[in-house]
């Protein structure tokens, strides 16, 4: 029996952490609102329950009961990285040394999210007749480890066709299948038929094709980073790789530093 061991495992494992990464935020919010109201209830709930009995009609009109149905929800500011260098200068000389490497992180994360802002300003805003979703457009940090930086946007257009274009940078992950890539590990198998290895830009990249997702583009560059593009109800491949190919991956190269 022939052992393959293949980094689009690890492409794959990535793009699903891409996709859920806003799903888990999300998740995580709601079961933390529940565990904090389950947490009250407990508390004060006996109290509530006899309080209730002595108020007035007027006092309970006064509570709002409707459900909100507008609001933007909050600014996504990421840190200064002025004052953050600062404020790890500051707390380095008195010797709070927990605060300074918290500051050092913030100034690091804060020019992460500067650099993926750049990336995502370099990304079309038209590809093959679709247009991309302001609204959509992703621009998120782990730190260095194993997801780091991620930018993403999406285009939409006629016919129900949509694109979706990640850039992962700097994550643990994407170095261990960038290895894999540069050992020549990777070996196309005959078993998978919708699956293959293709060159993309001078790029090594691997392409995949489902019903369910349609066609996937994964390709590995610099030290640490990924390019993932999906593209649903395209016709054919061609088609599929006209559109991927608008995307420059040396510019995007360029901006990250990553070579």
């Amino acid at each position: 029996m022939r052992i393959m061991i293949k980094s689009g495992v690890l492409l794959i494992i990535f793009s699903m952490l891409v996709v859920s990464l806003q799903a888990q935020s999300r998740l995580i919010r709601r079961l933390q609102q529940e565990t904090e109201k389950k947490i009250i209830n407990e508390i004060i709930g006996e109290d509530e329950k006899k309080d209730e009995k002595g108020r007035s009609q007027h006092d309970s009109n006064d509570r709002m009961s409707g459900q909100n149905r507008r609001g933007a929800g909050l600014e996504a500011d990421a840190p200064d990285v002025r004052r953050s260098i600062a404020d790890a200068g500051s707390a380095y000389e008195t010797k709070d040394y927990i605060a300074a490497k918290r500051s050092v992180r913030n100034a690091l994360w804060g020019v992460e999210i500067e650099i993926g802002q750049n990336v995502l300003k370099s990304l079309p805003t038209s590809v093959a007749g679709l247009e991309y979703i302001e609204s959509r457009d992703e621009v998120s940090s782990m730190g260095a480890g194993f997801v780091g930086l991620i930018i993403g946007r999406q285009y939409q257009g006629k016919d129900d066709m949509q694109l979706q274009a990640t850039i992962g940078n700097d994550s643990a992950i994407l170095g261990l299948a960038g290895l894999y890539w540069h050992e020549g590990m990777y070996m196309q198998s005959t078993e998978q038929p919708n699956q293959k290895e293709i060159r993309f830009q001078e790029n090594r990249a691997v392409i995949n094709y489902s019903d369910e997702d349609g066609y996937t583009l994964s390709v590995p560059f610099g030290q640490s980073s990924v390019f993932l593009i999906n593209g649903i109800n395209f016709e054919n491949e061609n088609q599929f790789m006209s559109a991927a190919n608008q995307f420059s991956i040396n510019n995007i190269k360029n901006i990250l530093e990553d070579k």
